[in-house]
Formats: structure tokens, C-alpha cells, sequence
């Protein structure tokens, strides 16, 4: 099972090392900070992408073949991805 979660900070990260320790778990963290996704490189189970989490389209094609998808996102712009996230399962 692909889990992907949006956002690698103080929730994204933990989220990210418990699904990890599950080998069904195909985990994927995405974020635009490349010092945040540094934490997670070293992780064998856990891959970690750069990407622009303010555009829906990238997040749109970021999750497309993601089973499950986890929003780790702060404020705003957790709404705005949320948003994109929705919009995405209406393509599918």
C-alpha cells in the first residue's frame, strides 16, 4: 500500500517513521523544504520528494498513484492542499 503525506515537519515527520516501520507500507513524505526532507533521506523504508505543495497540479500528479493520502500541512495552506487532494479523487 503507497501512503503518501504532504508535509515532512513536526507532524508529517513522526507520521512518516511509524508507517515506515510497517513493511506493507510503501511510505512517500513530500514537501518544498529540502532541509525538512533531509531528516527523512537517510530512512531506507521512506522516500522522500521535493515538491511545490502550493501547486495543485504537482500535488495532483504527486499523489496519483498513492493509496492513501495524509495532509501533514499547517494552517492555509493544508486547506489549499486539501482542496487539490479533493479535487484529484474527482479525476480518478
Amino acid at each position: 500500500m503507497k501512503i503518501t503525506i504532504l508535509g515532512s515537519g513536526l507532524v508529517g515527520v513522526p507520521m512518516a517513521m511509524d508507517l515506515a516501520e510497517n513493511s506493507r507500507f510503501d511510505v512517500c513524505v513530500a514537501d518544498n523544504n529540502p532541509e525538512a526532507l533531509k531528516r527523512l533521506q537517510q530512512h531506507p523504508s521512506i522516500t522522500a520528494v521535493y515538491k511545490d505543495l502550493s501547486d495543485p497540479t504537482d500535488i495532483q500528479s504527486l499523489i496519483a498513484d498513492s493509496d492513501f493520502v495524509i495532509n501533514a500541512l499547517p494552517g492555509l495552506m493544508g486547506y489549499k492542499t486539501l482542496e487539490a487532494v479533493i479535487s484529484a479523487e474527482d479525476h480518478c
